[in-house]
């Protein structure tokens, strides 16, 4: 299996080597067939960004690594350079500065190839400045549709971890880069929006990646991101403004309660007893 991941970054030089890092270590390298394409798509950072994503690679025999620094047009513009060049058959995307686990591509692995997703989220993790752990969650279900209306970041909802997500390429049919391109805040969002049009997100009880607080987020400016995440969602069915409220509600309820009502969905979760991750009816974790 080949990974592509993309880095989009502007004079990010205090930033990306924990990300570069976290990528290079991974443990899948050492399968003999798993191949890692990194690319880090630079807007012509003005500081040391491009000296220490280089810096901090080491040539590997089944890991490129590949940086373009050049102006652009903003974060995703920068992302669609990098997912145009992708051809590995799962892709991701990782901020400068967020970082991944140490296992997550062998965990990422195993749920495409043998339980059979084509979209992954695992657990919802927030890092401190200093790289500290500070919170981790198992998320509840995804519901496809309401991803499409926008639910999740913008009506109300959860936001999708987009530092634990993994898609297959295939999943691209559904994206229109010219506009990706021309977002500045919600560009995360455009992308679940338009997966769930034809596959659902699934959710692995496992540390992936997670989100570090450094201060300088552009998705902090959350009004403006949801502004500009109007121009493209579905507009919410009827049945919607019933489905949110409900599938909020359950998600905060006890799991007993929840397995009580039928409503504890199935998730990708490690089996003991078997030594695989498999996808279940019901889970402790949810």
């Amino acid at each position: 299996m080949k990974f592509s991941i993309v880095t989009p970054c502007y004079n990010a030089q205090g930033w990306i080597a924990d990300t570069v890092r976290s990528i290079r270590t991974q443990s899948a390298l050492n399968d003999d067939d798993v191949f890692l394409q990194y690319i880090v798509v630079d807007g012509g950072s003005t500081d040391a960004t491009v000296a220490e994503a280089r810096g901090s690679w080491a040539d590997h025999e089944r890991a490129e690594l590949r940086v373009i620094s050049e102006p652009d047009q903003g974060m995703y513009d920068a992302l669609v350079k990098g997912m145009m060049l992708a051809d590995g058959d799962v892709v991701s995307y990782l901020n400068a500065g967020d970082y991944y686990s140490p296992h997550c591509l062998s965990v990422v692995r195993e749920c495409f190839e043998n339980v059979g997703t084509e979209w992954l989220t695992g657990m919802r993790a927030i890092y401190a400045p200093s790289g500290a752990l500070i919170s981790a969650k198992v998320p509840w279900r995804y519901d496809q549709r309401l991803i499409r209306s926008g639910h999740y970041g913008v009506r109300g909802g959860r936001f999708i971890q987009q530092e634990s997500t993994f898609w297959l390429r295939t999943l691209h049919r559904e994206l229109d880069f010219e506009q990706l391109a021309t977002l500045r805040l919600a560009g995360d969002l455009y992308l679940w929006t338009r997966f769930a049009r034809s596959a659902q997100l699934d959710v692995v009880a496992a540390h992936l990646g997670g989100f570090r607080f450094h201060g300088e987020h552009l998705s902090d400016a959350i009004e403006t991101y949801r502004a500009e995440a109007q121009g493209f969602l579905e507009r919410r069915l009827l049945s919607g403004y019933v489905r949110a409220p409900a599938h909020e509600v359950l998600s905060w309820l006890p799991v007993p309660i929840r397995r009580s009502l039928g409503a504890t969905p199935g998730l990708i979760s490690w089996d003991r007893g078997q030594g695989v991750w498999t996808r279940t009816g019901r889970s402790r974790l949810a």
